[in-house]
């Protein structure tokens, strides 16, 4: 603003006299509200861009997966491995000297069985950043996704270790690698390259758990921008 007197420029905003000659000054009504009516409306925008995007595209596959993850875990745990415990069979394969026994099935086993319990609590916690449309939720995904590859790539390492589970069929096992495989391939370029993703997961909320998930995915991507 400057004074219609002395031609000085005024630097205080709300300045009603020139330092400089005393002047009162006028102040430009029109120029004045167009300036409110401008900040207001970028106001609005930046509101507007602030609220996230309705789940939906091809989150909604990712919820579904999401939802009968932890639900197909627990079956898998209380149908498959609880027997194993209670009906004896756990004695008979880590017992040394009984028929069955293998140095390597009760490391498998607890393997197996810890690592199923943890992958539940991780899906129900995945569910739990989704519906909250956490920042978080993206590369908590990825981490998950990734460590679910690497938990049954060892797993039918241990398994092939076993004579007595290298002479089955382990097709299933190696379904379920590819069916990983393949689904990481498919998400987790979709979680760092969408834009409904970028636009659906931006609120914040308190997370002890994710500073934990961020140094994994920073880790990764210094060893990735070494090579």
């Amino acid at each position: 603003m400057y004074c219609q007197q002395c031609g000085g420029k005024v630097d205080e905003k709300n300045a009603k006299f020139c330092r400089r000659c005393g002047n009162q000054l006028e102040v430009d009504e029109k120029k004045e509200n167009s300036k409110k009516a401008t900040s207001t409306k970028l106001a609005e925008v930046s509101n507007q861009s602030k609220k996230s995007e309705s789940i939906g595209g091809w989150l909604i596959p990712v919820c579904l997966g999401l939802i009968y993850r932890p639900f197909a875990l627990a079956i898998g745990l209380f149908g498959t491995y609880l027997p194993i415990v209670t009906d004896g069979s756990w004695e008979q394969l880590t017992t040394p000297g009984m028929d069955a026994y293998h140095p390597l099935w009760a490391p498998a086993l607890m393997y197996e069985i810890i690592g199923n319990f943890i992958f539940l609590l991780a899906g129900c916690y995945l569910l739990f950043l989704f519906f909250k449309r956490s920042r978080t939720f993206p590369k908590t995904f990825v981490v998950v996704m990734g460590a679910s590859l690497v938990f049954l790539v060892v797993d039918l390492f241990l398994a092939n270790s076993i004579p007595a589970v290298a002479s089955q069929d382990n097709s299933d096992l190696h379904k379920q690698i590819m069916q990983t495989i393949i689904a990481c391939a498919i998400w987790i370029p979709y979680m760092f390259k969408s834009v409904r993703v970028k636009n659906t997961f931006i609120e914040e909320i308190n997370d002890p758990i994710y500073p934990f998930i961020s140094s994994i995915t920073a880790h990764f991507g210094k060893e990735t921008h070494k090579d």
